[in-house]
């Protein structure tokens, strides 16, 4: 069922009763669903909205030098390799890119990107949920782990999806057409079956992963931002927020 809680009765990590410091928002799902645009509409709506809850993103922490006013924004933490490596070692980071990816590319190439988990409880405490958008399973799988045995966090995971299987077909395009995530680039006949692909595959992982409390089927934009919304005030009040 579409919008409901699917896995049980409270949400994972410290959601057993009582209030818990830090609130996390889980979202997933397979390309082609527009799942991150769903997440930025969310919490631009929630900026706007008077009552319910403070939604906010996880800080990205990167090796990239800072863009025209992103260093005031106070959406990245910009590092130095040296300190981001580190940290690396020292496993502050839940997500991050593989540096062994990055050998033999170009220097502007090599930049680092990652999810810290202080930075992320920062994103979930003093009453705010923090919505994390998982680009991949791999990413949400991390999030899971890195969450799920701690008292002090009241994590709920959705799962955005489609309908049907032609529906992320239309939303990758045809041979030769627009396709991806928010529809740029071209898919040849090749990428487009290797999309599909992918898609069934996490399907299956979301289905099996036991991660996902909610499902959104994003084929109706304002349903499906009132389904995430929901998913949004079952953890506050379970958590101890509004009731």
């Amino acid at each position: 069922r579409t919008g409901e809680l699917q896995r049980g009765g409270s949400p994972g990590g410290g959601g057993g009763g009582g209030s818990t410091a830090y609130k996390v928002l889980l979202v997933a799902g397979p390309q082609g669903t527009g799942r991150s645009e769903l997440v930025a509409k969310a919490l631009l709506g929630a900026e706007d909205a008077k009552d319910g809850a403070k939604l906010a993103a996880p800080k990205v922490a990167t090796t990239r030098p800072p863009k025209d006013g992103e260093a005031e924004s106070g959406k990245f933490v910009f590092l130095d390799r040296l300190s981001y490596d580190q940290q690396l070692r020292d496993g502050k980071f839940v997500t991050s890119d593989d540096p062994a990816d990055n050998q033999g590319k170009a220097p502007w190439a090599r930049e680092l990107t990652g999810l810290r988990l202080e930075d992320l409880l920062e994103a979930g405490s003093e009453g705010k949920v923090a919505v994390v958008d998982c680009a991949d399973t791999n990413a949400a799988d991390r999030v899971a782990l890195a969450l799920e045995a701690r008292s002090d966090v009241s994590l709920v995971g959705v799962w955005v999806s489609l309908s049907a299987l032609a529906d992320f077909e239309a939303r990758l395009g045809s041979a030769g057409g627009k396709g991806g995530e928010g529809g740029e680039g071209e898919l040849s006949e090749e990428d487009r079956r290797a999309a599909l692909q992918a898609v069934i595959g996490d399907i299956e992982w979301g289905v099996l992963s036991g991660l996902f409390d909610f499902t959104v089927i994003n084929d109706d934009e304002p349903r499906a931002l009132g389904e995430l919304q929901n998913a949004i005030d079952f953890l506050d009040r379970a958590a101890g927020g509004n009731p």
